[in-house]
């Protein structure tokens, strides 16, 4: 029963009926006949992550902190199930203002996932990436996007040259590489990476929104430095 609301409650948000989805989510997770069934963590990681969308991310932080526990509790601290909870709280956690704490926290983590395996395969990349994003957030583009920039050599052996994530990487290395100061470079790269994230993927992706957004941010940011003419 659980599960076939879970599903509807998915459902809604698909339809961008958001705030029904979180209301009845809501509802499942005060219910105390769900309290002990195997789909509630299933609920709470929907509902965890309805609300970061609705950037409510206290309450996301809260759940995602929730979920931390039951897998640790039940799988180990190292289980990817505990991992990805941890990433998505040290998210929260910029995201309510202390990008500091993220980048302490996502460090952790992908220290911990780098000591259950290696470093090359998707979530490794997408890990250390997320890492490296909170990192220029705090302060310091110029690691920022020497992670980055390394990051997409490492995604690339992983996953290929044109994927998804190989591309989002080199992406963001360009736009942290443009906040440390050198923006034609990153400007030159955008340009060159956005037909192509429309091409493969469609420009309606997270990746290729993000792409257009700084690259259309950095050309303002030249326009508005050139002198007056006329």
């Amino acid at each position: 029963m659980l599960g076939s609301i879970v599903r509807h409650a998915h459902c809604l948000s698909r339809m961008g009926r958001r705030d029904e989805q979180i209301g009845l989510l809501r509802q499942l997770r005060d219910d105390r006949r769900f309290t002990r069934t195997k789909d509630r963590e299933g609920a709470l990681a929907e509902l965890a992550y309805a609300l970061r969308e609705a950037e409510q991310y206290a309450e996301a932080a809260d759940l995602f902190r929730q979920l931390q526990h039951l897998a640790e509790d039940q799988y180990g601290t190292a289980h990817l199930a505990a991992i990805l909870a941890q990433f998505d709280l040290a998210s929260c956690v910029g995201l309510l203002g202390d990008p500091a704490e993220a980048v302490r926290m996502l460090d952790a983590v992908v220290r911990l996932q780098g000591s259950t395996g290696d470093g090359t395969g998707f979530v490794p990349v997408l890990l250390r990436r997320r890492l490296c994003t909170w990192t220029g957030m705090a302060g310091d583009p110029h690691a920022a996007a020497r992670g980055l920039h390394d990051l997409a050599r490492t995604s690339e052996t992983a996953v290929g040259q044109h994927a998804y994530l190989t591309l989002g990487c080199r992406s963001r290395a360009a736009h942290w590489t443009a906040a440390a100061g050198d923006v034609p470079y990153g400007i030159e790269e955008l340009t060159r990476l956005l037909p192509e994230l429309d091409r493969r993927f469609g420009p309606g992706t997270p990746e290729a929104r993000d792409s257009r957004e700084s690259l259309a941010h950095w050309r303002a940011l030249v326009r508005h430095s050139l002198p007056p003419t006329g």
